[in-house]
């Protein structure tokens, strides 16, 4: 904020100095003035392109900050989370650790009161990504990026989120992303268990993993054998995002498991609706509405959108709906799946 002030004090500075000496040199008649409006009108217009300029460089000095160990301390580690002040936000957020340990003390006995829906939000590489997801009046489930060369300091979201999943990069047929280190359908035994390991290691309390991309991956029976092992091993339940048909299901068929949750009677999920497949508010708001009602009929489900302006919009535009639905809100691990 100060370097903003200093560059911004300079270009005034320097525009008034450019500015008022020619009012002293032009002859005092209507041309000579209509020609120093002209030129002051210049100056204020390349001014203001250096302050935008200016505001667009910070924005993204402040997306890729380090935003790591001198910001949280041991013992006020929410104190940078700013403020959200909705009153329905307040008062989920009094239970909040409480709900995302065990579904039996928000339920009890895992008995579903009402149909639950549960909206992950993909793709959270930055803090500033995730407060304004947070800032939604209703439970979201952020799925933060792995820690890695473009989403260094995801492990300090995940220890003020409520509650949080990974959003693991998997290989994908026609798309790659530079930044990201994938897990690949070729990959060793080890390789992959070694991914999930140093996971772990970055997320201690991490329980839930989907899929980011992965549509040559996770339709590959080999590199998912070896993915839903080493997660099992850690204690981690996948949900796929079946961004295309993935074998999961199939290989729970044929190696059936109880699931780390009590309350979900089966040991993966799967997402239901994507949100935001097109950037445009009334799409989304349909969608929405489409996975409401798939959670009436069914009991629960899950959506999946991203942290666009859209998504956000439309979302934040619908809290009233949501509440209005008859359908809870819930995180991903309070999901009470029959």
């Amino acid at each position: 904020m100060l370097v903003s002030i200093v560059i911004l004090g300079f270009l005034l500075k320097n525009y008034q100095e450019h500015s008022n000496p020619i009012l002293a040199e032009v002859p005092q008649d209507n041309l000579a003035k209509s020609l120093i409006s002209d030129i002051k009108e210049v100056n204020k217009d390349l001014l203001y392109q250096n302050v935008e300029i200016l505001t667009k460089n910070l924005d993204l000095l402040e997306s890729n900050q380090d935003l790591s160990d001198n910001i949280f301390t041991q013992e006020n580690p929410l104190g940078h989370t700013p403020k959200i002040t909705n009153s329905l936000k307040e008062e989920s957020s009094k239970s909040v650790v409480k709900e995302s340990l065990n579904p039996k003390d928000l339920i009890g006995d895992c008995k579903r009161i009402r149909p639950q829906l549960a909206i992950i939000i993909d793709d959270i590489a930055f803090m500033r990504q995730y407060h304004k997801v947070m800032q939604l009046p209703f439970k979201v489930t952020p799925s933060i990026f792995p820690k890695g060369k473009i989403s260094p300091n995801t492990p300090n979201i995940a220890k003020i989120a409520p509650f949080y999943m990974i959003h693991l990069p998997l290989e994908a047929l026609n798309f790659h992303q530079n930044g990201h280190h994938l897990l690949l359908s070729t990959d060793t035994k080890e390789t992959i268990e070694g991914k999930i390991k140093t996971l772990k290691k970055d997320f201690p309390n991490l329980t839930y993993v989907n899929n980011h991309i992965g549509s040559k991956f996770t339709q590959n029976e080999r590199a998912m054998k070896f993915l839903l092992e080493a997660l099992n091993q850690e204690g981690i339940t996948f949900v796929d995002s079946r961004t295309i048909p993935s074998v999961t299901r199939k290989y729970y068929q044929y190696h059936p498991k109880e699931s780390f949750n009590t309350c979900q009677n089966i040991p993966f999920l799967e997402r239901d609706v994507f949100l935001d497949n097109e950037l445009d508010v009334e799409k989304i708001t349909a969608n929405l509405m489409k996975v409401v009602k798939i959670a009436k009929t069914k009991g629960y489900a899950i959506a999946i959108g991203h942290p666009h302006k859209e998504t956000l919009l439309a979302l934040q535009n619908a809290s009233s709906y949501l509440k209005e639905s008859g359908v809870d809100l819930v995180y991903i691990n309070e999901l009470i799946v029959p």
